[in-house]
């Protein structure tokens, strides 16, 4: 077979299932591989938020450039090494010249090349040298690229330090010529605010951008039939999309944890999918919550207690934070594809809702329900969204509380949903309800579990008319 119909038909990694649903950028990342070959350089920018896939993209790059005889050089941003001047840079060249006979590393950085030798042999970069380093880093990778053509790689570039997104920009107005594919992955989001050079360098003409979308519920079921349960059941694999949101990062963790909890695949699995799955993100999701700062956590972890569909004044009052912190706090879990873009806030992954719940004990989570209740409870909101977080909250004897209660308990059964008004009957007695109260909240509830074909309904009206004083 031709190297050029290998394209696009490498391997995955061993221990790992196939791209699903990427045939467009990896199309895109052999034509940009096929160019480079061709002495028409350019730049492929892979933007996504995390999960997506961007580093398997990188991977695939990789492995094509090598089945077409091309140079690899690669780096990845930290967020630890942001802080020293052409960190990345000399991250994608230092391995290659470090191996290289010292013939090959002499030929490497002669001519303009050599203004970037002091740099690559440990020398600090000072401000007055700036120039002289970028012209000598683009001689340094066309001479690399006269060598062989060659792929340069970077991953995590939004933790990218300036100096090496400036070279990145000098290299852009000059890589059109040049047998040279550069690919650069950035992840939206962490940092909440990331440097407008990554903007300016998508906008370059020489840039194609590419924007990878969750998966599909059938690339779902798919990448479930193929990995860890060839018998998943639809409903089955519908539970995990719900759950992740198509992510594949958060599917491959959630599949994990499910097969190693002994989950059936079957119909009957689909309502725990998002709890059991809660268990295997909560950490992920809490160390990436706490990179973004102390507020987006906090938001984040009100959001999670009042639901979808929350509006952003009364997430602020829970969390506690002023309103221009809470502003700051939403838009950086937008940019992070944590909560989606607009009001009400809504998450992306629904398990990420759900990890942030189990993170908590329960007296906590009850005392946070209990607080989003009484917020809610003093703008008169609808008493169907009251009692959802009544249901959750911990018990106060509230009289207003159990008022609610009934109200929510009437609705569901004007809505024929009887079952629904039994549990939110007992909650009301729960609460418990006042002595005043008590004949009415039992009366209604052994209506509601009459209606609803409980054992003990007749029990609990006779008990009721005892209590009654008319």
């Amino acid at each position: 077979m031709a190297v050029g119909d290998q394209l696009g038909r490498t391997q995955a990694p061993r221990g790992r299932g196939a791209l699903l649903e990427r045939e467009d950028e990896l199309g895109a990342l052999t034509r940009a591989l096929r160019g480079a070959r061709a002495s028409e350089g350019s730049i492929t920018m892979i933007d996504a938020a995390s999960g997506l896939g961007k580093t398997r993209l990188i991977e695939e790059a990789i492995a094509t450039s090598g089945a077409l005889q091309m140079q690899a050089l690669t780096a990845t941003g930290g967020e630890l090494e942001r802080e020293f001047a052409f960190g990345l840079a000399i991250q994608l060249f230092e391995r290659r010249l470090a191996r290289a006979p010292e013939a090959t590393r002499e030929r490497l950085l002669s001519g303009p090349a050599a203004l970037a030798r002091p740099l690559l042999e440990g020398a600090r970069a000072h401000e007055d040298g700036f120039y002289g380093y970028l012209h000598g880093l683009y001689w340094l990778a066309a001479n690399l690229a006269d060598e062989r053509p060659a792929l340069l790689a970077i991953d995590d570039a939004q933790w990218s330090d300036r100096m090496s997104l400036r070279f990145l920009h000098y290299l852009a107005q000059r890589v059109g010529r040049l047998p040279l594919a550069i690919v650069v992955a950035v992840g939206r989001g962490h940092p909440p605010r990331r440097d407008p050079l990554i903007d300016e360098l998508a906008a370059h003409p020489h840039t194609t951008t590419l924007r990878p979308r969750p998966l599909s519920p059938e690339a779902v079921a798919r990448q479930l039939r193929e990995s860890r349960f060839p018998d998943a059941a639809p409903a089955f694999a519908q539970a995990c999309h719900d759950a992740t949101g198509g992510n594949a990062f958060l599917l491959e963790r959630l599949a994990s944890e499910l097969a190693a909890g002994g989950v059936r695949p079957d119909e009957e699995s689909a309502p725990a999918v998002l709890e059991l799955g809660a268990r295997s993100v909560a950490t992920g999701v809490l160390v990436r919550l706490r990179r973004l700062g102390a507020e987006p956590l906090e938001l984040a972890r009100a959001v999670a207690v009042l639901g979808d569909d929350s509006e952003l004044w009364h997430a602020t009052q829970l969390s506690r934070l002023g309103p221009e912190q809470a502003v700051r706090a939403a838009d950086a879990l937008m940019a992070a594809c944590v909560l989606e873009e607009g009001e009400p806030l809504r998450f992306v992954h629904p398990i990420v809702r759900a990890a942030l719940g189990r993170e908590r004990s329960e007296p906590e989570r009850a005392d946070a329900h209990r607080r989003a209740a009484q917020l809610l409870l003093d703008e008169d909101a609808p008493a169907d969204r009251v009692a959802a977080q009544l249901l959750l909250a911990r018990r106060d004897a509230d009289p207003r509380a159990v008022e609610v209660l009934c109200a929510a308990g009437r609705d569901s059964m004007s809505a024929g949903a009887p079952g629904r008004a039994v549990l939110l009957l007992r909650r009301a007695l729960e609460e418990p309800p006042t002595r005043e109260q008590r004949p009415d909240v039992l009366l209604a509830l052994g209506r509601a579990e009459g209606a609803a074909g409980e054992e003990g309904a007749v029990e609990r009206l006779t008990g009721a008319v005892s209590l009654m004083r008319d």
